[in-house]
């Protein structure tokens, strides 16, 4: 197994590079003075902090504290869009499925013609326009930190 991590003094000590060889841990550097190198583990563990262990009071048992990071990995992979992804999930993005936001959409306003040369993106229109339209909010698993939001017929 590789662990890819950038230079921090809690890298390079003698106990966690002892550790790491016991456990037949390859340990891998970022680039040194690379902006970006490890930016997208970085980006992981900002996103992991703001999005879930920043919004809950973290469980001090192990079992309950890992449960609570599988939900966030669950809902991180299934529901949430990613920039990097161009608005797909991890989940759509592995399976080569169409991203939520290129889907057929639902079009709230009336007389609307999407075959006019301005009409960019073109996106295929569930219906007819002129449909009404509501905001469906639900949690993944209760998790009032994880929110599921689509958009519905009323």
């Amino acid at each position: 197994m590789d662990i890819v991590l950038d230079r921090g003094t809690q890298f390079d000590c003698f106990g966690f590079q002892a550790w790491s060889r016991r456990r037949d841990i390859k340990l891998r550097y970022g680039a040194l003075h690379r902006h970006g190198s490890i930016a997208t583990t970085e980006r992981f563990h900002r996103s992991l902090k703001s999005e879930c262990t920043e919004r809950i009071l973290v469980p001090t048992n192990k079992a309950e504290f890992e449960e609570e990071l599988e939900y966030y990995r669950q809902w991180f992979n299934g529901f949430r869009p990613h920039m990097k992804l161009k608005g797909r999930t991890p989940q759509e993005a592995y399976f080569n499925m169409r991203a939520g936001n290129y889907k057929p959409r639902i079009e709230p306003r009336p007389g609307v013609d999407h075959r006019t040369p301005c009409a960019k993106p073109r996106m295929v229109i569930a219906g007819k326009p002129g449909a009404k339209v509501g905001v469906k909010l639900s949690f993944y698993k209760g998790r009032r930190h994880l929110p599921i939001i689509e958009v519905v017929r009323a």
